[in-house]
């Protein structure tokens, strides 16, 4: 399964798509806080995996990778040994305080994974300081089949929303989107007839998937990708000040 993807790693033409997508989210992260134009913040990014994304935003400040598998996090540290990295279960009520307090969060191919991602959402709205950055991404396209890990399926509007909800203005967004031929995918999915039974059987008691698969995979032969992503701002009278590095981020 494709869940902590190392973009410096080689496998399938899906795989590098993947491997792709991921290295373009956290391309925009770092646009966005270019041109927010502030230096030293603290950045968390929740869910890190190996650690590749601290080389694309730790010019604008300390990052703190957080992970639920230590395994993981010992790569990260071995890679990137000045960054900070904890593990640590996204789920936890005061997960984010312990890293208070925080200016930006990132949040990359994640909420799907969690049982209440809207309860996530609203727990980085809160430890986020007024007027902080949230730059989100999730899938839009139906993958709990091949991806037991996937807990949900929603749409952009829906995640919009969700958004919306706990607290923040969505001040962008949008979408990152790949196909491959069906052929070159099957070199990234489970090959054992268990977990083929269990993708079938998913599908055949969830009927949107089975004619989605049955047009794409069936009759298309494509296997397509799609993500919706979203800089957002936590509610409040906050800013992130300009210009000099070193100069911390404070109230408007």
């Amino acid at each position: 399964m494709l869940e902590r993807v190392d973009v410096e790693a080689h496998g399938s033409p899906a795989f590098e798509q993947f491997a792709a997508h991921h290295r373009r989210l956290y391309s925009w992260a770092a646009g966005v806080l270019a041109k927010e134009g502030g230096c030293n913040l603290r950045i968390v990014d929740a869910a890190c995996g190996v650690g590749f994304g601290y080389g694309y935003v730790t010019r604008f400040g300390n990052y703190v990778g957080l992970d639920l598998c230590a395994k993981t996090i010992g790569r990260a540290r071995k890679r990137w040994p000045r960054a900070s990295y904890r593990v640590c279960n996204l789920e936890e009520l005061d997960v984010f305080y312990t890293v208070a307090p925080i200016d930006v969060v990132l949040s990359f191919e994640t909420a799907e994974h969690l049982r209440n991602p809207d309860a996530f959402l609203r727990r980085v709205r809160t430890s986020l300081r007024p007027g902080g950055l949230l730059l989100f991404s999730a899938p839009t396209c139906l993958s709990r089949d091949y991806d037991p890990y996937h807990r949900h399926d929603r749409t952009a509007p829906q995640w919009r929303a969700s958004l919306l909800n706990a607290g923040f203005d969505v001040e962008s967004e949008g979408i990152s989107a790949f196909s491959v031929p069906f052929r070159e995918f099957l070199g990234t999915t489970p090959t054992t007839w268990l977990q083929k039974v269990r993708i079938g059987v998913f599908i055949l008691l969830h009927p949107w998937y089975w004619w989605d698969r049955f047009l794409n995979w069936g009759v298309r032969r494509r296997f397509s990708w799609s993500s919706s992503y979203f800089a957002c701002r936590a509610c409040g009278n906050f800013r992130i000040l300009p210009a000099r590095c070193g100069a911390r981020s404070a109230p408007a």
